[in-house]
């Protein structure tokens, strides 16, 4: 059902309802999405794609920053490939490593602190981690983490279903 979103903002007039649409869908978007990439072929209008990661913060930042600082790892180490000095290249390996560290600290507190809402969130966290080069404790921590968004979304799931049926038991 690609663009079935789009075809649906295109015809509401109302910013207000518009948003709280968006809202809605965005919050419930663990059970629509496998991942944020699907979020391009049900809406095409960037704007709204921005709107709706603006009711997913922590997953949006997560992402942003995670991308950024692999970026600039990727650029670092592209730097220092060009160095032919033995003495600059090691004081650069232990940069790299402090750099490294750093960021997987800053990554993996902004995921404690702020946890993500979709476990694709979680997939992309895990990737870029483990570039970066983080032990398999931290990863099994997000891992964890994204196994219990799917055990809530389960449960979550089967009260649904439950409330359905009290509500309906003349049925």
């Amino acid at each position: 059902m690609p663009n079935t979103w789009d075809a649906l903002f295109s015809r509401m007039d109302d910013p207000v309802v518009k948003s709280k649409w968006i809202e809605r869908i965005a919050l419930h978007s663990a059970y629509i999405l496998r991942d944020f990439s699907e979020l391009k072929e049900w809406v095409i209008d960037p704007k709204i794609q921005s709107e709706f990661f603006t009711y997913l913060k922590n997953d949006s930042n997560i992402l942003e920053i995670s991308y950024l600082l692999l970026k600039r790892l990727q650029k670092f180490k592209q730097d220092e490939a060009s160095i032919d000095d033995s003495l600059i290249l090691s004081k650069s390996n232990s940069l790299d490593t402090e750099l490294c560290d750093s960021m997987v600290k800053l990554l993996i507190e902004m995921f404690r602190k702020n946890p993500p809402c979709h476990p694709s969130t979680c997939d992309i966290l895990k990737d870029r981690i483990q570039e970066i080069n983080a032990d398999n404790l931290i990863m099994e921590e997000i891992m964890n983490y994204r196994l219990g968004l799917f055990e809530k979304m389960k449960s979550e799931k089967c009260n649904k279903t439950d409330i359905e049926k009290i509500k309906n038991w003349i049925d």
